[in-house]
């Protein structure tokens, strides 16, 4: 039987701490970590995209800093790909995984492969350091959050494995699969990474061990049909329970040990994109609007905003009162009890995060800040000609923006 990719990889590393006569014992450098952390894309494992912890610029911010030469690969126009932010470090995946210090945007250490999703940060307790894994095409990554230890400029055994067992290279070539992503956005809890992979016209959730890649546990939900797989799509967990839903409505709940289906309801909506797991129940957007699901998987309301040109919707960002989701190019914020739509906005096409009581997003050609409350423009910055917009969707911290264009990530500092 040949070694797996994961052992060739672990093997590897082993002969290289051999010959440097065992200086992996130790990771070297480490991000630690700060109130600010965003150690995923949408912010935690309920995809809340929203902070108590940090702030941002309220007023019209300047440019920090900028650091180029890093290539942002997204998927079914995405855009490019958001960062995410550990302690010290910013972490950014496109053409290589980048790491940037977060005071003046240094690059730290970089790793080559084509990230297709954005990173995040898993904790890994055989290592002193957490794991940073995205997805690639060959696969899901997992790579040293210090580095690996750096000689003579470069750095070595930045990665720590490649976990591909469930890839099935026919669904990639059939087309329900993504032949530049093999598996959604991973989404880590509780000390284990989980992603959705598709299985035959359907799915599977698979469950993979931050600290070698191995794959813990595989299921596939009891369903008769999943539909497309969307690109956007992520699990989301609360209460100890993974939610997802597919392209064409479908939400399913699974215990998040695998043991379990808990439920499923079938909404016979089209172009549903991933869930939000809020203090009410999941927010569901979809083509038409924006349905919300009580954790027993009934339906609590439904809101269809205005036409717009382009039936594109984004994922829900969401406080303990206001959810806020982006339909064609109009920001919306509703009521998350009743679900009356209590503002609008536009020129904001890419997904919105939350913070100290503003709402953030970006649009076509500016980044526009909005009061949570009553929707008034705080202030709106507008790209300038050397940046290949739009921008991603930002981190917030220490009174900041981070956010990546196509080529260059940014950080932006209120006055």
């Amino acid at each position: 039987m040949s070694p797996s990719r994961r052992t060739v990889l672990a093997g590897s590393g082993l002969g290289l701490t051999g010959l440097l006569g065992g200086v992996f014992a130790r990771d070297g450098w480490s991000p630690g970590s700060s109130p600010y952390d965003w150690p995923m894309s949408r912010y935690d494992a309920a995809g809340t995209a929203h902070t108590t912890e940090a702030s941002g610029p309220k007023a019209e911010p300047t440019i920090r800093w900028e650091t180029r030469g890093q290539t942002f690969l997204g998927v079914e126009g995405e855009g490019p790909l958001a960062p995410i932010r550990v302690g010290s470090a910013l972490y950014t995946a496109g053409r290589r995984l980048r790491a940037l210090a977060v005071d003046d945007g240094t690059v730290r250490f970089e790793s080559d492969a084509e990230y297709t999703t954005p990173p995040v940060r898993a904790r890994a307790e055989h290592y002193e350091t957490g794991t940073i894994a995205a997805v690639t095409q060959r696969g899901i990554v997992g790579e040293n959050a210090g580095g690996g230890v750096e000689l003579f400029g470069t750095n070595y055994a930045t990665r720590r494995w490649l976990s591909n067992e469930f890839v099935h290279r026919e669904e990639q070539i059939t087309g329900f699969g993504n032949p530049r992503r093999p598996a959604s956005r991973p989404v880590p809890w509780d000390g284990t990474l989980y992603t959705l992979v598709p299985r035959g016209g359907r799915v599977a959730v698979v469950a993979i061990d931050p600290n070698d890649g191995s794959v813990q546990w595989q299921r596939r939900p009891e369903v008769p049909e999943w539909g497309f797989f969307a690109p956007l799509s992520r699990p989301v967990f609360r209460n100890d329970t993974l939610y997802a839903a597919s392209t064409n409505g479908t939400v399913i709940a699974v215990a998040a040990d695998g043991s379990t289906q808990r439920w499923r309801e079938s909404l016979d909506l089209q172009n549903t994109t991933a869930l939000t797991a809020s203090a009410t129940g999941l927010l569901v957007p979809h083509e038409s609007g924006v349905t919300l699901l009580g954790y027993d998987g009934t339906v609590r309301w439904n809101r269809t905003p205005e036409r717009s040109e382009t039936p594109e919707i984004s994922t829900a960002a969401v406080t303990d009162e206001i959810s806020a989701v982006v339909r064609g190019q109009t920001l919306y914020a509703f009521d998350l009890e009743t679900g009356e739509t209590l503002w609008t906005a536009g020129d904001c096409g890419r997904a919105p995060v939350i913070a100290d009581g503003v709402v953030y997003a970006t649009g076509t050609d500016r980044l526009a800040a909005f009061d949570v409350g009553n929707g008034d423009l705080l202030f709106e910055f507008e790209y300038s000609d050397q940046l290949r917009g739009p921008l991603s969707p930002p981190v917030v911290g220490d009174g900041r923006l981070y956010c990546n264009s196509y080529n260059q990530t940014l950080a932006l500092e209120g006055p």
